[in-house]
C-alpha cells in the first residue's frame, strides 16, 4: 500500500496543468459558411513553446509528423486533400499548446501494483479552419483530451509515450469536423460552448 501511495502521488505531480481536463471546450462556427467547402489544405501540426519544451528536437519532429498524418487521415474521410488554396477549400491549422507524455516505465509499475496504468498522456489543442483564399475564419476549437486507461484502446496507448496524445489529436480533429457538418441545424449555433473536454 505504501508503494501504491507513492505511485499515486508521483503520477498526480506529473500531470501538466495545461492539459488537465478542467474547464470547457471552446468552439466557434460560422453557420452560414461551414458547409460550403469540399476540400481542405492541411498545414503541418505546430507544437507551441510549452509543448515543444517537453520534448527533444528529434521528438518534436517525430510527433509533429505523426500528428500531421493523423489530421490528414481524419480530414480525408470528409474532404478532398489539396496542396494549394482554391475557392472551395479550407485551410486547417492545428497547434499543440501543451502536452503530457505518459511514462511507459511508470505505467508498467502501476499496472503491476494496481492493475491499471495511472500516468495518462494528455494534449491541449487549438484548431482553426479558415477559407484558404480569403483567410476568413470558418470554425475554431480549443480542446483538451486526457487518456483513459479503462478502455481497451486507452489501456494499450498507456504504454506508448505519445499514444494518448495521438488519440487526443484524432478526437480533437473529429470534433472540429463535426462543427463543419453538425447533425442538425440546432446542434451547432454560430458561437457556443461544448461539454467539458475528456
Amino acid at each position: 500500500m505504501a508503494l501504491l501511495a507513492v505511485v499515486l502521488w508521483f503520477t498526480a505531480g506529473c500531470q501538466s496543468p495545461g492539459t488537465r481536463p478542467q474547464g470547457e471546450t471552446a468552439a466557434y462556427r460560422d453557420a452560414l459558411r461551414a458547409n460550403a467547402y469540399r476540400a481542405v489544405l492541411v498545414e503541418p501540426v505546430v507544437l507551441g513553446p510549452p509543448a515543444a519544451a517537453r520534448l527533444s528536437p528529434a521528438e518534436q519532429a517525430e510527433l509533429g509528423r505523426a500528428l500531421t498524418a493523423i489530421v490528414r487521415q481524419q480530414c480525408a474521410a470528409r474532404f478532398a486533400l489539396v496542396t494549394a488554396p482554391q475557392p472551395d477549400a479550407l485551410r486547417l491549422r492545428t497547434t499543440v499548446t501543451d502536452l503530457h507524455v505518459a511514462s511507459r516505465a511508470l505505467n508498467l509499475v502501476t499496472t503491476a501494483v494496481a492493475f491499471v496504468p495511472l500516468d495518462m498522456g494528455a494534449v491541449a489543442l487549438e484548431l482553426e479552419a479558415v477559407d484558404s483564399v480569403t483567410a476568413e475564419r470558418v470554425a475554431a476549437l480549443a480542446v483538451r483530451h486526457r487518456g483513459r486507461p479503462l478502455s481497451s484502446a486507452g489501456f494499450r496507448a498507456s504504454f506508448a509515450p505519445t499514444g494518448h496524445i495521438e488519440s487526443g489529436c484524432a478526437a480533437g480533429v473529429a470534433e472540429l469536423l463535426a462543427l463543419l457538418a453538425p447533425a442538425s441545424p440546432a446542434a451547432a449555433p454560430a458561437s457556443f460552448t461544448l461539454n467539458p473536454g475528456t
